[in-house]
């Protein structure tokens, strides 16, 4: 496998932090190229140094990534293709290949078979890049390599495109396969001793008890009611008869005393008088002070706080081409830049643009930034600068050495004021 760019970050100490574990990058560039044209069905177009892409025709790529582990998680993989020529802008298809061809036979009479189109792109302006996200058919390409057969390219419509080939010395832009790998998760450490808990604070003492209200004078007796009338008496019962007087004869026994007579019914009770009035309630007591309240107990110190994860890729492009010194915003979350650096006449170079990335610190651990030529550098073979990559004050690149390229150049920050150059360079 013939990788011009293979940067591996495996422990990486900056300010006696630890940045980015097993954390790989892979730029691979083609093993074949070649377009086919179904206007000339018998030829072969292997050794051409653009991929036409034209109503009719097709391109096809081809990458050996052998010397990956089949076990890697790919977590971002990109195709990077290189428009030369744009006689008719337009959209370009993508679709994987599902069966053998060879770079120096491959005709469009005996062209692969190929499954659906995955993903478009626009290609409009000349002299710039092309990117695509292929992070689910690398990933399946790592996993079963006999399926890895390549990607065709189409244009819809009338599109009319030429694509950089790896034989093209001129612009010398090849497809390349651009690959972000996590590596496998390291053993879980040993768990760390249990801090021992903070002492208890005392318990404030309890307030004394306020003294108990003086109790409200009682109230004025209300006057009494007048009485009420006597009740009617009732009639007297009536009188016996008189027994008649008998002779008087000698004197006998005493004769037996008589019955008493009956008592008369009593009379109807009279009806009650009216109730008075009810006095005024006396006035309610003063409600005596209350008590002071305890002392509050001493708060127990805060455990440490955690450190942060490292945040996951994402796969944003800015398409803005940025003049000199642009500062990419804080809360910016693109992933590619590009620059709008002037074109070369040969042999002059058109000169770089230095892009200044985001803070370290605010950004956060794990985000990574990617700095491309928007135009193509110069037209020679020999290439020039075209991208520059600076950080902004307080922050440091690592290793720390300006930096300019005519290549894409990829940097990650680690959250405490660094930015790790991981590649620059590669086609």
């Amino acid at each position: 496998m013939n990788l011009k760019s293979l940067t591996r970050l495996g422990v990486l100490m900056a300010g006696g932090s630890l940045l980015l574990p097993a954390l790989w990058a892979v730029n691979a560039p083609p093993v074949g190229d070649a377009y086919i044209s179904s206007a000339s069905p018998a030829n072969n177009y292997g050794p051409a140094t653009s991929i036409v892409i034209v109503p009719g025709n097709a391109g096809l790529v081809q990458f050996d990534l052998s010397a990956i582990p089949g076990s890697s998680t790919i977590a971002k993989a990109y195709l990077c293709v290189f428009a030369n020529k744009v006689a008719a802008g337009g959209t370009l298809n993508f679709a994987p290949v599902t069966s053998s061809w060879g770079e120096n036979t491959v005709t469009a009479s005996t062209s692969p078979t190929v499954g659906s189109v995955f993903t478009t792109a626009n290609a409009s302006v000349a002299n710039t890049f092309v990117l695509v996200d292929v992070t689910a058919q690398a990933q399946a390409w790592l996993a079963s390599p006999a399926g890895n057969f390549g990607i065709e390219i189409t244009g819809a419509g009338s599109t009319s495109v030429q694509l950089d080939s790896k034989e093209n010395t001129a612009t010398s832009h090849a497809a390349e396969l651009e690959i972000s790998i996590a590596g496998p998760a390291g053993s879980t450490g040993t768990a760390g001793a249990v801090g021992s808990a903070g002492s208890t604070g005392l318990t404030g003492a309890a307030g004394a008890t306020g003294p108990v209200g003086a109790t409200g004078a009682v109230g004025p007796l209300g006057p009494s009611g007048p009485a009420g009338p006597t009740g009617v008496a009732g009639a007297a019962g009536a009188t016996g008869l008189t027994g008649t007087i008998g002779a008087v004869g000698p004197l006998g026994p005493a004769g037996v005393t008589g019955l008493a007579g009956v008592a008369g019914a009593t009379g109807a009770a009279g009806a009650a008088g009216p109730r008075g009035s009810t006095g005024p309630a006396g006035p309610t007591g003063a409600t005596g002070a209350g008590g002071a309240a305890g002392l509050t107990g001493a708060a127990g110190p805060t455990g440490a706080t955690g450190a942060n994860g490292p945040v996951g890729n994402r796969f944003n492009l800015d398409t803005t081409l940025h003049p000199a010194f642009y500062i990419i915003p804080d809360t910016d979350t693109n992933l590619y830049y590009l620059t709008n650096n002037p074109v070369g006449t040969s042999p002059s170079c058109g000169g770089a643009v230095t892009i200044f990335l985001p803070h370290s610190a605010t950004v956060g651990s794990g985000r990574m930034v990617i700095i491309s030529p928007g135009n193509v550098p110069d037209s020679a073979a020999t290439q020039c600068p075209g991208a520059g990559v600076a950080v902004q004050s307080g922050d440091n690149l690592v290793p720390p050495t300006a930096l300019t390229s005519a290549h894409p150049i990829v940097t990650v920050s680690d959250g405490a004021g660094h930015w790790i150059v991981m590649n620059s360079g590669g086609r």
